[in-house]
């Protein structure tokens, strides 16, 4: 509890929200998961076609 509010952690997934299930087999611990990741976050979203192609 020593970093709540004062680290930053970037995460980033090429999965929407509703597609994490589909990783972690589990819809209520993927709700959970998801719930306590937003808290106090700042959602980008990115939407234009993938760079790795090039």
């Amino acid at each position: 509890m020593d970093c709540y509010k004062r680290k930053s952690l970037i995460i980033t997934l090429n999965l929407k929200f509703s597609q994490w299930n589909t990783v972690f087999g589990n819809n209520r611990l993927t709700a959970t998961l998801v719930e306590r990741l937003i808290h106090h976050s700042y959602i980008f979203v990115f939407t234009s076609e993938s760079l790795n192609l090039l």
